[in-house]
């Protein structure tokens, strides 16, 4: 909290789905939506800003208006400052994991995921704009601004103070 007194601070949290199910076999390894929604809930109690990213999206699965009016609520009820979006990126990394998640839960699904990315790590246009329309839908229905106000930058430290090195990632 003492870095949000220095310099703006932005902390994002992405979750793909509320569903619980759909969460822990998608991303194993990762803590459950409720817990990341709490843990940007009690940053926002403390006056940080803190919000939700939608990510990744999975065709076919957490891509519906339903899927992500949910996490939008649930954004929204936990004191969200913004909501975003991020589709599904098959990165190298993560193509084989993606494909045989849904070869062996959602085998209905691979011909479209296939075809959405192709030889591509992102998916193709078409469908990117009509996840941009569908999430700006429910981006308004929950009062999302296009635009969140960010948090003011703060001014420099004073003379005496040491200075930090900015962090890069």
């Amino acid at each position: 909290m003492r870095l949000a007194k220095r310099t703006s601070v932005r902390v994002c949290f992405s979750v793909a789905t509320v569903d619980a199910d759909l969460a822990r076999g998608s991303e194993p390894s990762a803590p459950p939506p409720l817990s990341r929604l709490e843990a940007m809930r009690r940053l926002r109690a403390a006056d940080l800003d803190a919000g939700v990213i939608v990510a990744p999206i999975l065709p076919g699965l957490s891509d519906t208006e339903d899927s992500l009016d949910a996490v939008a609520a649930a954004a929204r009820d936990h004191g969200a400052a913004f909501f975003h979006h991020r589709p599904l990126k098959l990165d190298p990394g993560v193509r084989p994991h993606c494909f045989t998640f849904l070869a062996e839960h959602f085998p209905v699904l691979m011909p479209a995921t296939a075809a959405h990315f192709a030889d591509r790590v992102n998916p193709d246009w078409h469908y990117v704009d009509e996840l941009e329309a569908l999430v700006a839908r429910v981006r308004e229905r929950h009062g999302f601004n296009d635009e969140p106000e960010r948090a003011p930058i703060r001014p420099e430290p004073e003379e005496g103070t040491p200075a930090q090195l900015r962090l890069a990632i």
